[in-house]
Formats: C-alpha cells, sequence, structure tokens
C-alpha cells in the first residue's frame, strides 16, 4: 500500500515507533489534504489518547484516519473500518520480534466494532508479503493461557523479613523467591529490575541515616519508574531519602515556558508528564505535602495542553518536522529478524 493514495476515511495505519507513526502521518497529510491524522502512542497522557480517539470518533471532524501504535488495541472505543499493518516487525526492547499470533488477533480486531458504525472490519498492509503471516494469526486459535505468575505483596514480603531478620530488601527478594514453592499452574515472576532498584533504595536508606520499613521498600522497588530513565530513577531515590529521615518531598519537575518546536521537545513533554504521574503514585503511598501534589496535578494540565497544541502544529505547514526513513527502518528490522 502506498499511503499517498491508499488511504481512506475510517482507516488505522498501526506502526511501533514514534518516528514511524509521525511520518506517516505526515505523508498522507501532505498528499491527501481532506484526510487530517490523529495520533495514538503508549508514551502520550491518558488525556491526549483519549482526545485523540474523540477526534477520530467524531464524524463532523475533520480528522478521518488514525495513525497508532498497538497501545491502539487497549482500552480505547474507535470507529476503525480498516486496520492497515505497517509491519508486523518491531523491537520488544531486547530483540527484533514478529507479531505474535494474539497480538496481530488483538490488533485487527479493533476494526468493525458493533458500536461503531462499521459493523464488518478489513484488516490489510503494507507490503505484500506481510499478508500471509497476518492471514495465518487470523486463522489460528490463541492457546489457553496454561500457567500465570505471580509476586509477592507488600504484606508477605514484610512478613517474610519479619520471620527471616534480613533487612535489605534486595536480600529479602531474593530469598523470598528462591524459597517460594507454588503448586498447579503457577510460577515466580522474575524480578529483577525491582532487585535492582531496592538495592539502591537500601543504599539510599542507609545514606540519610533513617529508616525505612520493609514495606516502604518494597513499595519504593514497585514503583512504575522506567529504569533506563535517570530523571524517574532519582525521584524514586528521593523519596526513599525523604521517607527514611521524615521528610515531605516536592515533584521537582518544571514545566517549559515555550512551545515545543519539534519532535523530540515533544517527547520531553510527555517525558515530564510521566515524571509528574510517576511522583503522584509515590506521593499517594507516603506522607506529601497536599499543595505540592496540587502543584503536581497542574502542572500536568497545562503539560496535556502544550501535548495536544504540538499535537495539532505537527499538522500544519511549517510546524514540527522530522527527518525519518520508516521504509529503511522496516528493512533494517526484517534483515535483524532473519538474522
Amino acid at each position: 500500500m502506498d499511503y499517498r493514495s491508499g488511504v481512506r476515511e475510517g482507516d488505522c495505519v498501526v506502526a511501533f515507533s514514534k518516528n514511524d507513526i509521525f511520518k506517516i502521518r505526515s505523508e498522507i497529510e501532505q498528499s491527501n489534504p481532506d484526510l487530517k491524522c490523529c495520533v495514538i502512542y503508549g508514551s502520550l497522557p491518558p488525556e491526549t489518547r483519549a482526545s485523540q480517539a474523540k477526534l477520530f470518533n467524531d464524524p463532523n471532524s475533520p480528522y478521518k484516519v488514525l495513525v497508532a501504535s498497538d497501545a491502539v488495541g487497549l482500552g480505547l472505543n474507535l470507529n476503525i473500518r480498516r486496520v492497515v499493518f505497517h509491519t508486523i516487525y518491531k523491537s520488544n526492547g531486547k530483540d527484533i520480534i514478529r507479531l505474535p499470533h494474539s497480538a496481530v488477533k488483538q490488533i485487527a480486531g479493533r476494526a468493525g466494532r458493533r458500536s461503531s458504525p462499521y459493523k464488518f472490519g478489513e484488516v490489510a498492509v503494507r507490503r505484500k508479503e506481510d499478508l500471509k503471516w497476518v492471514k495465518r494469526c487470523l486463522g489460528t486459535e490463541i492457546e489457553q493461557v496454561k500457567s500465570a505468575g505471580l509476586l509477592p505483596t507488600s504484606s508477605h514480603v514484610s512478613a517474610f523479613a519479619g520471620a527471616s531478620g534480613e533487612q535489605e530488601m534486595s536480600k529479602i527478594l531474593t530469598s523470598f523467591d528462591e524459597g517460594a514453592k507454588l503448586r498447579g499452574g503457577y510460577f515466580m515472576c522474575k524480578h529483577g529490575e525491582m532487585v535492582k532498584n531496592a538495592t539502591r533504595i537500601d543504599e539510599e536508606a542507609a545514606a540519610a541515616g533513617g529508616v525505612l520499613t520493609a514495606e516502604d521498600r518494597f513499595v519504593l522497588a514497585a514503583a512504575p519508574a522506567n529504569g533506563n530513565d535517570p530523571v524517574a530513577q532519582e525521584m524514586v531515590a528521593r523519596f526513599a531519602r525523604g521517607v527514611a529521615a521524615g521528610r515531605t518531598v516536592g515533584p521537582n519537575i518544571t514545566v517549559p515556558s515555550e512551545r515545543a518546536e519539534s519532535f523530540e521537545k515533544l517527547g520531553e513533554l510527555c517525558a515530564k508528564f510521566n515524571h509528574l504521574d510517576l511522583y503522584l503514585w509515590l506521593a499517594q503511598r507516603f506522607n506529601s505535602n497536599a499543595l505540592e501534589v496540587q502543584s503536581a496535578l497542574t502542572r500536568k494540565q497545562v503539560l496535556v495542553h502544550m501535548i495536544q497544541d504540538a499535537l495539532t502544529r505537527a499538522s500544519d505547514e511549517g510546524g514540527l518536522t522530522l527527518k525519518h526513513d520508516y521504509r529503511r527502518t522496516d528493512e533494517r528490522f526484517r534483515k535483524m529478524f532473519r538474522q
């Protein structure tokens, strides 16, 4: 499929990177002035994803096409006539993989929902060679789940720590995992990232000269902080020091005064929103200053408006620009998968 001529109203093009999404959107809009595109991907704030979905669903809106990541299959009601797979290959953070059966079915199933104007959905691919795999996936029954992973709760860990006398959360988690005995189709989830977080939290608490309970340490280790994001990791560390010392912790996240003039700056706005979300997650679980919490909520709303402004201007002539070749990226992924 050629995006410059093959896209129609009600289409949802599914790609797996932000650069691909924005380049596809630009190509569609430049070639089809009557087809404006909404975008949805995982790092956008939930409010922004909902706003984009609303625009796409509105029959009176000029936004007739959706370009999205696989986040399109999660929690949004969308009036999609046809799902177009930009590619069937993606990175899982470590390797290049081909979309599994369940992912293909979940994404394709977004087309032709009962509540939408399109009672029957369609599925297409950008590259004809991908159609065989998509058809195979759609014609295959998904294997039933035969086992389930478990993680201990904070009360489990607290009781285990009291019985063992161990103080360091990293050692508590490792010992719990080694000693756990499960029956039936259950297994202990891997929690290497939590152990890594717990090690730093133990160090931060010791440096602060204070005391963190086993439950406090577990909650901090389980915080939804990206292990590759130094700002998120430092926020968890600040909470560890603050809670250990009996101090409240502020968000320490500033909102830019200027509009985002590049896709890189748009990404920074989304990152700041997610950092404030992490702060509020932690603040809800530990004593926090009500004024700081309200300040974080206000900043989140400001960021939502700035992100929406950037997305709108990305469609405007002379707006945000992006140098990216999605075809070259896809070719590279296919080659890496075959190796």
